[in-house]
């Protein structure tokens, strides 16, 4: 046999050799780097969907509460005053809420109010009927504060409750108050944009939906969200499908590197283990610590830097594009968690979150509670409408008024809070001043002379209290003492 016959056999056994050890090895090493991958991103996925529908249930948990802890819930309970009902519970009470249905009860299960809203006609009408065919159990979930998926007219609805409180502490409830909404074809479509996935809704018995995810073809993966109901054995599911993209991206990269090694069968086992673990293993590698780095601290700031314009370039760029997705979705859910929808203003949780950290600093401060006066006169004369218009020009002047240093919430209906690091008496009074003018001066809505004021109630740290929860219920006793002294002024808290 020829020398050059012996090179090429032997060249041939090595080739063949290390084909095998390619093949054999190598191959599932590779797979198994992107299935790890695939796992993570499906995990990601659905912890996504289950955050949508907990952010749901925040946000009816949420809306009861600040309707329940009201003096106006409690004193409707009592006498069942339909200017309460005529007043808060309108169409756009329902639609800016996201919310479709209302039940307030008395502490003997009586339905005093049961409210209806049809998204499509954008009309309300009563539903007594639909609460009075609710199961028992039901019932007797809601006479404590909760919040559930119920089955309920053979439908879901994610429902949150809560007991009717006045605003004063010491009060016993005489009430319960219930809001919910349907998980339907809407609210499907909604998280589906939320959450960037195309989501499906079914209804399964507890004995199905017993994985995460699964693996359909090597073209798609099925995701799994079960969650079941709290008054029925049921559960509804959601499901979506997604690309296999992770896993394609791998298999060209085999295809490539197989025909690479083919063309290049000439050059030594090393040199080609050194080219794949320069060109690949290495990269993969570090992509799924960056995974694994997300995934144990939930810094969504870490970027990949693209060095090759390759397939593992293509899956690189993937992972930069699904981080910067994630992260303005979870800035836009937390911006709408913490701001009035209305007013722009901060809303009851995030003036709250807001004071709360001054307090926490020891710095002194001033909580300012405002009640804008015959405000329900002019909802009642000129519509809601006006109204809006009204309560938003409010919010534009106590901007302006109270600073760019201030805090400015909108507390619910028509009473706004503001907080001032200042306890200066004289400077505080000053802030009141201009809060109570700028209210005062006329507003056009839309061709119609609107002319409100506004009563005041302030406290101070730490003269007046020592918790966020102390300064502003005596803030709001303080702004009641303005009230009774005539409206269109402010008083401190050693007035009231």
């Amino acid at each position: 046999m020829k020398i050059i016959s012996k090179v090429l056999f032997i060249s041939g056994i090595s080739i063949f050799l290390f084909f095998s050890i390619l093949y054999f090895l190598i191959n599932p090493l590779l797979l198994e780097q992107y299935a790890y991958l695939e796992e993570n991103l499906m995990e990601e996925h659905i912890e996504r969907v289950e955050y949508q529908v907990e952010n749901e249930l925040s946000n009816l948990t949420r809306f009861v509460r600040d309707y329940s802890v009201w003096d106006d819930t409690y004193s409707f309970v009592e006498n069942e005053n339909d200017a309460y009902l005529n007043s808060n519970f309108v169409e756009d009470t329902y639609a800016i809420n996201d919310i479709e249905f209302v039940v307030i009860l008395n502490n003997e299960g009586d339905i005093l109010f049961a409210q209806e809203f049809n998204p499509e006609t954008e009309e309300l009408q009563m539903a007594a009927d639909f609460w009075e065919d609710a199961d028992g159990e039901v019932s007797l979930f809601f006479q404590e504060n909760n919040s559930a998926l119920l089955e309920l007219e053979s439908s879901p609805y994610l429902t949150a409750s809560h007991r009717i409180y006045p605003s004063l502490e010491g009060e016993e409830s005489n009430g319960t108050m219930i809001v919910g909404t349907p998980v339907d074809e809407t609210f499907v479509a909604q998280a589906s944009q939320a959450v960037q996935l195309p989501l499906e809704l079914r209804e399964v018995s507890s004995a199905e939906g017993a994985y995460s995810f699964q693996e359909i073809n090597e073209e798609w993966l099925r995701g799994y969200v079960n969650i079941p109901y709290t008054n029925s054995s049921n559960s509804i599911e959601f499901q979506f499908q997604v690309e296999r993209e992770l896993y394609e991206a791998g298999q060209h990269i085999l295809t490539v590197l197989y025909s690479v090694y083919a063309v290049s069968s000439v050059l030594v086992v090393g040199g080609i283990i050194w080219f794949l673990n320069k060109l690949i293993f290495s990269r993969i590698s570090k992509l799924a610590g960056d995974y694994d780095y997300i995934e144990k601290t939930n810094d969504l700031s870490r970027r990949k830097k693209v060095e090759i314009d390759d397939e593992i370039g293509i899956v690189e760029h993937g992972f930069n594009s699904m981080l910067d997705s994630i992260e303005r979705s979870q800035t836009e859910i937390r911006r709408l968690a913490y701001i009035d929808q209305m007013t722009g203003l901060s809303n009851r949780r995030h003036f709250t979150d807001e004071v709360e950290a001054w307090l926490a600093e020891g710095a002194e401060l001033s909580i300012f509670f405002l009640d804008i006066d015959r405000f329900k006169e002019v909802n009642d004369k000129y519509g809601h409408e006006a109204g809006d218009i009204l309560l938003t020009e409010v919010a534009e002047r106590l901007k302006r008024a109270a600073g760019k240093e201030a805090v400015i919430g909108r507390w619910g209906g028509d009473e706004f809070v503001i907080s001032l690091r200042e306890a200066d008496i004289e400077e505080v009074e000053k802030t009141a001043d201009k809060i109570t003018a700028a209210v005062a001066e006329p507003v056009n809505a839309d061709g119609t002379v609107l002319q409100v004021t506004t009563s005041v109630g302030i406290s101070l740290y730490p003269q007046d209290g020592a918790t966020f929860e102390v300064l502003i219920q005596n803030a709001d006793k303080a702004m009641y003492h303005a009230k009774q002294a005539g409206k269109n002024r402010y008083s401190f808290l050693q007035e009231a």
